[in-house]
């Protein structure tokens, strides 16, 4: 109840900020919002938890073609709460070319901090991002674009290595011996960064048709543990941390195209695959919820979703996707391997995972350009996964109020 009525006037503080009056060059966006899911950690857990998240956006514009952007936000869980966490962002972007010219830049560059609380603090991470892309319209219905992409992540409390004199390991492979080593753990090596270059074009045929294509390489330059020939296991003593690049290939066909004047369809697919995945280990971490290579998988996803204004002044958005992931090979947890190994090994896994998606959203356009735009939303999502821990459901709910002014 209590988080309840803090929910309440948050969203009546917003309101009364909302009239308030505002420069034009600068705009702000207030939102805050109540969810649950039931499922927080994405496995077979099933730990359920609601959560709060409050964010304010400030964008000016000190001359025309420039962007200057700061972004706050706060997110409380009540059960799990030294999940909470807050993120800051600083951005800038860059227009510079003439409107009127059939080439156009895009320059931006961002820095965003997350800090999160003591017992999850390894995750707090520390992110740097540039982008620059070029556009050429040849005409109304076919444009060309071509760009990069850079992040660099740093975790700001990384895992230390962690020694342990006790551990015996029984060798299955010759000389079948059994030794006592020194176990000492890589801790959490998860810096990283990432170079992405793509290449695209946009074409609109008659009936409003529109297909987006665009293919692109990345390089992704990141620590890790060489696979060894006979074990499936790492030691520490034994194997080393290098330096190492993980280089992929995507490619993304788009098609969106409206049905009549109450409703758009937009479907897309993405390919994407790693070179010479299979001698990289990650050690230290799994692909878990928070995992620094929870997103790091190879392989296809389709989604599709359909935007209705059927119902007047009313905006629905109903969506469903479908993904085949192949994640980094990695360290977990093995619930019934034999004394004469040790519990931790390297492993394989790949996801299948289906997700539907609703969101009804209704705008309020109240004086001097302010929107109140309140929103609930609705997810399903079922994974099937060759790691049993990630064989779950999740099903999550969203009420948010967005104020923009």
């Amino acid at each position: 109840m209590t988080r309840l009525i803090g929910f309440i006037c948050s969203t009546a503080f917003l309101l009364l900020l909302s009239y308030l009056p505002l420069q034009a060059q600068t705009k702000i966006e207030f939102q805050t919002a109540e969810g649950f899911t039931d499922n927080l950690f994405l496995d077979t857990n099933s730990t359920g938890d609601n959560y709060n998240t409050t964010k304010v956006d400030i964008s000016t514009y000190p001359v025309k073609f420039m962007e200057l952007k700061l972004a706050n936000e706060y997110t409380y869980y009540g059960d799990t709460y030294n999940l909470s966490n807050f993120k800051g962002d600083v951005g800038v972007t860059l227009l510079p070319l003439n409107e009127n010219s059939a080439f156009s830049l895009y320059i931006n560059g961002n820095y965003s901090t997350r800090v999160y609380r003591v017992a999850y603090q390894h995750f707090s991470t520390d992110n740097y991002d540039l982008a620059a892309g070029l556009g050429y319209s040849i005409s109304e219905v076919f444009q060309l674009r071509t760009g990069w992409n850079y992040n660099s992540a740093e975790y700001t409390n990384e895992l230390p290595k962690k020694v342990d004199t006790t551990d015996i390991v029984i060798s299955p492979f010759p000389p079948y011996d059994t030794t006592v080593y020194t176990n000492v753990s890589f801790g959490m090596e998860a810096d990283n960064d990432n170079h992405e270059f793509y290449i695209g074009g946009n074409f609109t045929f008659p009936g409003s048709n529109t297909v987006d294509l665009e293919a692109g390489y990345a390089r992704k330059n990141m620590a890790f543990v060489e696979r060894p020939e006979n074990r499936d296991y790492l030691r520490a003593g034994r194997d080393s941390l290098v330096d190492g690049k993980l280089e992929s290939f995507y490619f993304s066909p788009r098609f969106s195209r409206p049905i009549g004047d109450k409703f758009g369809l937009n479907i897309t697919y993405i390919y994407r695959n790693f070179k010479d995945p299979d001698n990289i280990v990650v050690p230290g971490i799994s692909t878990e919820f928070l995992s620094p290579w929870a997103s790091v998988y190879e392989g296809e996803a389709i989604t599709a979703t359909i935007k209705t204004f059927l119902i007047p002044n009313f905006i629905v958005i109903v969506g469903a996707g479908y993904w085949d992931k192949d994640f980094l090979t990695t360290e977990q947890k093995i619930d019934d391997n034999n004394t004469a190994t040790p519990e931790i090994q390297i492993r394989d896994r790949r996801d299948y995972q289906s997700k539907i998606y609703l969101s009804i959203q209704k705008p309020f356009p109240l004086r001097q350009g302010i929107l109140i735009e309140p929103a609930l939303q609705f997810d399903y999502s079922d994974n099937k996964s060759s790691n049993s821990l990630y064989d779950y459901s999740s099903f999550s709910a969203l009420l948010a109020v967005k104020i923009h002014f």
